[in-house]
């Protein structure tokens, strides 16, 4: 699934050194820190919304079961080992390069064989990703490629024979593709299932018990990275954000995330999601399952959160209410409903569901989906999830479906969120319902601590994968307030940040005698903001640093924007250390 996430669309601003002795006061205009926001007009969101929507290809026929067991050994790690035994030998004769027939495919493809010839229909989207986890795939929602039944002999892949029926399947999932095979026999019948998973990223081998409550997934892309961030499950409704740390690679394609998990679950579910440099949506491209416990169960069971709404509610009011049940669990405050957004989501929902995740035309219509231009007030974030859940149940089972995705669980308990659209769209021959949730924040004064300390942590995490020390961390309470002040006269349209960080730099200069060095980030979002760290502020041995964050919405934007200060100075550029660490 793709998860549209807005990226970090960063400026970086240097601004030259100053000196006590050389300070200006030279104003400074800021359109090179306007952001580009890549959200279509008004009048665009409108035409998309009333454009016929493309046909979708038939999806499979899912079926949602209470309970299931893995029907041979489960694996103690999310690894790509390559399968040699007849079957996988005899698929990996028809797979293209890069391709390769993995023993946790063939893991999931037992499953999935297993469950089609039990239910003559393929499994809940929930149940999907358990066993895909659980067999230590780690990649997002395997599929189904090929499936046949019949006499035990008949079980038994051919390339001869099967090939020209397979080979259609194999090239639409493209080159860098984990496949597997697997049967089930009932004693009757055997079914054989070949499933395919794209590899997004390569990953790092998992071990499913996680070492003093943490799990740390590292990785690769094929794409340099704009920004990545993952999520673990914790409990019933509970969910933590990854924090990055040290790569075990090099190189802007590299990612490393550590997450916290309950030590007191048996069983907990972890994604990640990134993002291209320059692309506008992120993609969740791992899906892995740990046992934080070390119990290793192999069973799941389909789990129920009551909910205050009817059996047969399954409207965007009922998925309101249901929420914010979740919400007063975890003692958070009630989502408000952004009605005529919700009217304008609904209408572009099947647009969404029709882009295929990957196109163009699926990003803009996302983009329009955020936007929010039917919201009240000035929109800080916004965040869209995407959940497939059953249809004909009751509704404590679609949410705890929907509530199986930590990435979706982010979004329902996230504390930043105020209103939301929520539209729903049935797809009754596949037996789900795609559930589209749009959250926004709005910008209210706010303490911005723990972000500026998680920008700090990101840029500790980068000079430590360069062998540098972490940064020095300035900043008492007079000049916090100094730099509140300057953000407050950005908000009121009185000065814009070029300007207020050219002011810090003269005021620290002056303070302490020492050359000052500044920088402005500027970004769209700040959850999983990564920013390209570059000069002193990364290369130097010693850096002493102060941050703040602020907000600033440039004139007829759609959404405001986060403007991150960073004022530092480097030991020996001029004077003493000890004067610098006045900051």
């Amino acid at each position: 699934m793709t998860i549209p996430r807005i990226p970090g669309f960063m400026m970086l601003a240097l601004l030259a050194a100053c000196r006590r002795d050389q300070a200006t006061h030279t104003p400074r205009t800021d359109p090179q820190l306007v952001l580009p926001q890549p959200f279509p007009d008004a009048a665009r969101v409108e035409a998309l919304a009333q454009q016929p929507v493309a046909p979708l290809d038939p999806p499979a026929r899912r079926i949602f079961v209470e309970q299931w067991s893995l029907h041979g050994p489960g694996p103690t790690r999310t690894a790509a080992i390559v399968a040699d035994d007849a079957d996988a030998t005899a698929l990996a004769s028809l797979a293209a390069p890069g391709q390769r027939v993995t023993t946790a495919m063939g893991c999931y493809a037992r499953e999935l064989a297993a469950f089609v010839q039990q239910h003559d229909a393929q499994p809940s989207d929930d149940l999907s990703s358990w066993i895909g986890g659980r067999c230590g795939v780690g990649h997002v929602m395997p599929q189904v490629l090929f499936h046949r039944v019949g006499p035990r002999t008949a079980s038994r892949l051919d390339p001869a024979k099967d090939g020209e029926a397979l080979a259609p399947a194999l090239a639409r999932l493209g080159e860098a593709v984990d496949l597997g095979i697997g049967r089930f026999d009932d004693g009757k019948d055997a079914r054989l299932v070949i499933a395919g998973a794209p590899r997004r990223v390569t990953l790092d081998d998992i071990a499913m018990t996680a070492e003093d409550g943490r799990v740390t997934i590292t990785g690769e892309s094929d794409a340099p990275i704009g920004w990545a961030i993952g999520y673990a499950t914790d409990g019933e409704i509970g969910v933590s954000t990854c924090t990055p740390t040290a790569a075990r690679r090099q190189g802007p394609r590299a990612f490393a995330l550590s997450c916290a998990v309950n030590p007191k679950d048996a069983q907990a579910r972890i994604e990640v999601t990134i993002a291209a440099q320059n692309r506008l949506m992120g993609t969740t491209v791992a899906d892995v399952w740990v046992s934080p416990d070390g119990s290793m169960p192999t069973a799941w069971t389909a789990q129920r959160f009551a909910v205050p709404a009817g059996e047969g509610e399954r409207d965007a009011s009922a998925w309101l209410t249901a929420i914010n049940a979740v919400r007063q669990r975890a003692k958070l405050p009630a989502w408000t409903h952004a009605r005529a957004q919700s009217d304008r989501v609904a209408a572009l929902l099947p647009h969404l569901l029709a882009g295929g995740g990957q196109s163009a035309s699926y990003d803009e219509v996302a983009l329009a989906m955020l936007a929010g231009w039917d919201v009240e007030g000035v929109i800080r974030d916004g965040r869209l999830a995407l959940s497939a859940v059953p249809l004909e149940v009751p509704l404590d089972r679609k949410v705890s479906a929907a509530l199986s995705s930590p990435t979706f669980r982010s979004q329902v308990v996230s504390s930043e969120i105020a209103t939301a659209a929520i539209a729903v769209h049935d797809m009754p021959a596949a037996g789900v319902s795609r559930l589209g949730i749009v959250g926004y924040s709005l910008f209210v004064d706010r303490d911005y601590t723990q972000a500026e300390q998680q920008f700090l942590d990101t840029l500790d995490a980068d000079r430590g994968s360069r062998g540098l020390p972490p940064v020095v961390r300035a900043g008492g309470p007079r000049d916090r307030a100094r730099m509140a002040e300057a953000a407050a006269r950005v908000r009121k349209g009185e000065s814009v940040p070029s300007e207020e960080l050219q002011g810090l730099l003269d005021h620290f200069s002056t303070a302490t005698g020492q050359t000052m060095r500044g920088a402005i980030f500027s970004t769209l979002r700040l959850d999983g903001f990564r920013p390209a760290f570059d000069g002193p502020l990364a290369l130097a041995p010693q850096v002493i640093v102060l941050v703040g964050i602020a907000d600033w919405r440039p004139p007829g934007a759609a959404w405001g924007q986060h403007v991150i200060y960073v004022v530092f100075a480097v030991p020996g550029d001029h004077g003493g250390g000890a004067a610098a660490q006045r900051l």
